[in-house]
This record gives C-alpha cells, structure tokens and sequence, in this order.
C-alpha cells in the first residue's frame, strides 16, 4: 500500500495511562508453545509501562501523555530485534550469531567480506518463518479486522528492497510522515533492553528463546490497548515495517552506545 492510499491522521494520536486489565501472553504460534510459556500478566505490565514511560519522555503534554507513534515504534522495534536474536541466536553481549545469516552490503556499510557491523541488513530464512508465525499471532491479539492488516508478502517485499540503501539504523517507512516515530528504532530497541533482560531474568526465561518474542507481542497488545485516536491501518503499517525492518538489521551490542555501521567482527 502506497503512502498516497493512506489518510493522515485527523486528531493527535496519543498513550493513555499505563492499564491495569491486560491481555494474557500468547504464544509465538500453536505449533511452537514452549514446554512451560513464564510469560505473565505481571511481567507483560511490566514491559508496557516501561515502554509508556520511554515514549512520554520525549514528547510529554498534558501531564505527560505520550504520542502513539513513538510508543509503537519503540515497542515494535523491540519486537523485531527479539525475531532477530531468537531467530540468528545472536548473542547481544559479543555480536556472535548462533545461526548464520547472510550479509547484505551497501554503500552506506560495506565492512568487507569477513565483517559485520551494527545497522547492517541480513537475511536468514529462519528469522523469515519468525515473522510468518508472528503475523498470524498479531492477527489473533490485535482487536483489529482483517482488513486493517497490511499484505504481509508487500511488507516483505518493501523492506528487502528499501533497507540495504536506507540511512543505518533507521527502517524505510512508508507511512505518512506525520505518523512517523521520531526516533531511531535500532537505538530504541537498545534502550529498552536492560528492562526486556530484567524481566526475562526475574520470570526464568532465556534472552534467546521463544518468550522474547511472547512477552514483546503481549506487550505491543497491550500498547494498542491503551491507545486512542489513531487509524487502524496506518499503526499496523508501521508496526509490520518497523518489526520486518528491525529483525533483519544487526542490533547494537555491548554496554555503551555504538553507531551503526561500527564493525563487530567476523560472524
């Protein structure tokens, strides 16, 4: 869907309060419901408020009332890296992939053919079927009707054409762009980490299995859930970019900010 079929937005999209009744976690897809899902009410209340909290930071109003746009975006970018780290195994302390991925170079990254740098596109196929299993996810928790939803092959076809020449670290969104989020996802993702490790830590789960993902779609649910004044199609849209985006670009690592197109090393 082009940016011209898409209607801006009339009012001022905005983040309520931080809700109290919330969606249970969900499963990745039936088929791949881990032996014991740790995700809870708790841990997914948690991780809302979190990414409440980051949003209204930069653009408070009113009492602090944050704009749905950089709320989502956030909550998705997070998403996508967890597709990302669980689908490559990615290691986020060494920048070491558990499974191998392609590189994609470009001229805005081109760390040679023995490197891999932060904000660099890749491809594995598994990361691929992550994303598959998470659309039929978000179509079973999101309160939106079918036709709200954009194509997903579209999507996939979008960010395998428009990510390798994008400027690093951002996703190439075709919403409009006053429904853009402000900031860049790769580094959002990296801010909200320590909070996603910590609640993964206190439940039990490993930072690399399938309840990344869970408590990340519970948590963009429940984003959805406390927010008003937006169309439908144009959020979805940018959270499915922001998401496809996000899972196929080398997250930052390591204690400290590095901008993207800093060389990590061999893969």
């Amino acid at each position: 869907m082009s940016p011209a079929a898409l209607p801006s937005r009339p009012r001022r999209a905005i983040l309520l309060g931080a809700a109290t009744a919330l969606l249970p976690a969900v499963p990745v897809a039936a088929q791949r419901v881990p032996p014991a899902n740790r995700v809870t009410v708790q841990a997914v209340n948690d991780l809302t408020v979190a990414i409440y909290n980051h949003a209204r930071r930069y653009d408070g109003f009113g009492g602090g009332v944050g704009r749905i746009e950089d709320g989502l975006g956030a909550c998705a970018a997070l998403l996508g890296e967890a597709c990302l780290v669980v689908g490559a195994q990615f290691d986020l302390a060494t920048g070491h992939f558990g499974n191998p991925v392609i590189r994609v170079t470009t001229k805005a990254i081109d760390p040679g053919p023995d490197k891999i740098a932060i904000g660099q596109p890749v491809f594995a196929e598994r990361i691929n079927s992550f994303l598959v299993q998470l659309n039929t996810s978000l179509k079973y928790v999101l309160p939106f009707p079918p036709a709200d939803f954009p194509d997903v092959t579209a999507v996939f076809r979008h960010i395998a054409a428009a990510l390798p020449s994008a400027e690093p670290g951002w996703v190439p969104l075709t919403v409009p762009e006053a429904n853009r989020p402000r900031r860049m996802p790769l580094k959002e993702a990296y801010e909200l980490r320590p909070k996603l490790h910590e609640i993964l830590h206190r439940i039990g789960a490993s930072e690399l299995g399938d309840e990344r993902i869970n408590l990340c779609t519970s948590t963009l649910a429940q984003t959805f859930r406390m927010a008003v004044n937006f169309e439908a199609r144009i959020m979805l849209l940018l959270v499915y970019e922001t998401i496809f985006g996000m899972a196929k670009m080398v997250p930052a690592i390591g204690p400290q900010w590095r901008r993207p197109g800093t060389v990590l090393g061999p893969a």
